[in-house]
């Protein structure tokens, strides 16, 4: 009996163990135990244990008992106690809350009195500090900027200098007006004559705007002086090249289309492969409704007039280049504008945001563009 009792308690360790963590085991377990206690023929004491564990309660074996009888271990009974020493354990209880709640109402303003003014001086500090360390990681990154913008400024000087021997300087003033003065008293015009003075024009004003856009010293009399040699000099070519216009209009005759009767002429720049400039000029001189426009395969260029103007006497002239020397000024707001705030030197538009922003987050925000800005700069090869 004592060895199957043995057995029985062993199981039943496992069957507490395995039956939280194997659902197979504890079946397993579960069929074990009852043939143990078959064998015994012990009816009573197997439907007890099957009892208890459907419900989820952990038995355990009497082991000084005779018939090793399942049983519920009880829970150590404490001492009664009587009302008064309740009533009195209770406003002990009460009372000591009491205290506590005073004392915490006690020390937290002083707490917090104490802590407020030294917390803001710390806070202050701190943005002070980050506010430093920001204008001085601002400014290492201009002067690397500058640095350079100016090194690969006098490359371009230098490059310029050996390789491209040119007969003006279009950063001179003074050279810059000479040349538009011999262009304005030249009266030739003819028209490859004007290709080439516009061909001459136009790298002028080229090395114009890349020297406003890359010269990293430049003075506010400087910047205006070179914006406005860009101004004369489209000015310069529109203005031969009406020239050349009225010139061909008024020797119309000469240029007179066979089949239609009218003036027809077109020609294009031979200098390079790809023509910079194409000119195309048509006179309307028979009026006839038949002949509704013109058509140069030479050129590129066709098109058609309305019946009302087929009736009147006009001209049309197409002059296409490959830049723009229409728009009356060079675009101002793409030029570099520098100015200073305290120590550190920055674009233009910046200026506008730091005046808007109000909050401090809004002004460590605008520098922190402005650095990622530079930085970009100087990372550029």
């Amino acid at each position: 009996m004592s060895s199957t009792r043995s057995k029985v308690i062993h199981l039943y360790k496992n069957l507490l163990f395995l039956g939280r963590e194997y659902p197979k085991g504890y079946d397993y377990f579960k069929i074990r135990l009852k043939e143990a206690f078959m064998k015994n023929k012990d009816v009573k004491e197997t439907h007890q244990i099957e009892l208890l564990l459907a419900r989820g309660h952990r038995a355990e074996f009497n082991l000084e008992s005779k018939h090793g009888r399942l049983y519920r271990p009880r829970k150590k009974s404490i001492g009664k106690r009587s009302k008064a020493e309740k009533a009195i354990l209770k406003k002990e209880k009460e009372q000591q809350q009491l205290e506590a709640i005073e004392i915490e109402k006690s020390v937290e303003p002083e707490v917090i009195h104490t802590a407020a003014p030294a917390v803001i001086q710390q806070d202050f500090k701190s943005k002070e500090k980050e506010h430093h360390e920001l204008v001085s990681l601002f400014s290492n990154l201009n002067t690397l900027y500058k640095n350079k913008k100016y090194l690969k400024w006098e490359d371009k000087c230098w490059y310029n200098y050996v390789y491209k021997c040119r007969e003006i300087k279009p950063l001179i003033l003074p050279e810059v007006n000479a040349y538009l003065t011999e262009l304005d008293e030249d009266d030739a015009c003819d028209i490859m004559q004007v290709f080439d003075d516009c061909r001459k024009s136009e790298q002028m004003c080229e090395d114009i705007k890349h020297a406003l856009l890359e010269c990293p010293d430049i003075t506010p009399k400087t910047q205006k002086s070179w914006i406005q040699s860009i101004k004369n000099l489209q000015f310069m070519m529109r203005k031969k090249m009406d020239l050349a216009t009225f010139r061909i209009l008024r020797a119309a005759n000469e240029h007179i289309n066979d089949e239609t009767f009218n003036m027809e002429f077109g020609v294009t720049d031979q200098s390079s492969n790809q023509p910079r400039f194409s000119f195309c000029l048509w006179g309307n001189l028979t009026k006839n409704l038949r002949h509704k426009g013109m058509n140069l395969p030479s050129t590129g260029f066709s098109f058609e007039l309305p019946p009302e103007l087929l009736k009147m006497s006009c001209a049309v002239r197409i002059w296409h280049s490959m830049f723009d020397n229409v728009t009356p000024t060079f675009c101002e707001s793409s030029v570099p504008c520098t100015w200073q705030l305290g120590e550190v030197i920055v674009k233009d538009g910046v200026r506008e945001f730091f005046s808007n922003a109000g909050s401090e987050e809004a002004r460590r925000f605008a520098l922190f563009r402005l650095g990622y800005a530079i930085w970009r700069k100087i990372k550029q090869p």
